[in-house]
């Protein structure tokens, strides 16, 4: 599934029929933000992630639920 964590996880959320979302959030300087992304299936948290882009939050914690959910190995 590479780096692509996200499309890995949509993926399989419409082959199980889950619905997905993401909540974004930063917190620091505007000049250098650190920004936490939640994901959601079917309105549960299943991964969250922090980095220094809202992108790379959301790709770690889609990894994180591609990990909770079995369909990756950690």
């Amino acid at each position: 599934m590479s780096e692509h964590y996200r499309t890995g996880l949509n993926n399989v959320a419409q082959q199980r029929g889950y619905t997905i979302s993401y909540e974004a959030t930063w917190t620091g300087p505007r000049h250098k933000p650190l920004w936490t992304a939640k994901v959601y299936l079917n309105n549960i948290e299943w991964g969250c992630g922090t980095d220094g882009t809202s992108g790379s939050a959301k790709e770690i914690a889609a990894k994180k639920a591609l990990v909770a959910l079995g369909a990756l190995q950690a």
